[in-house]
Formats: structure tokens, C-alpha cells, sequence
């Protein structure tokens, strides 16, 4: 049973991953890149914050340049078109970089569209 439970989990995070490479695209760059380009931004000034007490302010204004608060929204209503999972990929990757950033992410209107949309 232990082994079906292993394999199922497998098969599940492998076809996450083959779904995170055919990335949804955020003007021409794709969702992953933009997480790689802002984490290490991200990451450098991590300690200060958490040193400092302070809000993320410049991050989240980062994302907003990078259009990662409209990223699922459905193309058709001028946003990404990325999928719950795609962004919850997203969340995965920038909490290697800073996890605060990454646990406030989600608490922004971002993850409403797949509630509303269906």
C-alpha cells in the first residue's frame, strides 16, 4: 500500500512538473522565468526585512510591474490564463527564495479567479 501511495505521489508531482514546463505566458515571458528573475532580487534583501520587522512593499510592487497578481485571471478578461496549479507552482518556487513573500502572496485576490471562474 505504502509503495501505490509512493508512485501515485510520483506520477502526480511528475505531471505537475510537465504541466509548470508549458508554462503559461505573462507577456511573452514565461511564469517560471519571472519567478527566477524577482527570487534572487527577492532572496538579497530577505534579511533585512525579516531583521527590520518591515513590509514587502518593493516585492509586491515588483509582481505587480510583472503582472503576477493578474496571472489568473482568464486571458479573455486581460489577465495570464494560469491554472490554480500554475500558480501554486509559482508560490513553491518563489518560497525557495523568501517565504514571507510567498505565504502573503496568496493572501491577495490572486487565488480568487479559479473560485469564481470555475
Amino acid at each position: 500500500m505504502i509503495q501505490i501511495l509512493k508512485d501515485w505521489n510520483n506520477d502526480y508531482y511528475q505531471n505537475q512538473q510537465d504541466s509548470w514546463n508549458n508554462r503559461t505566458k505573462i507577456d511573452g515571458t514565461d511564469l517560471s522565468a519571472i519567478v527566477a528573475e524577482l527570487g534572487p532580487k527577492f532572496a538579497s534583501r530577505a534579511a533585512q526585512h525579516d531583521t527590520e520587522g518591515s513590509f514587502v512593499a518593493e516585492y509586491f510592487q515588483e509582481m505587480r510591474e510583472r503582472k503576477l497578481f493578474s496571472a489568473a485571471i482568464p486571458v479573455e478578461l486581460g489577465g495570464g490564463g494560469a491554472s490554480h496549479a500554475e500558480m501554486c507552482q509559482a508560490l513553491r518556487e518563489l518560497a525557495h527564495y523568501y517565504g514571507a513573500t510567498a505565504l502573503s502572496f496568496p493572501c491577495t485576490p490572486m487565488f480568487w479567479p479559479p473560485c469564481v471562474t470555475g
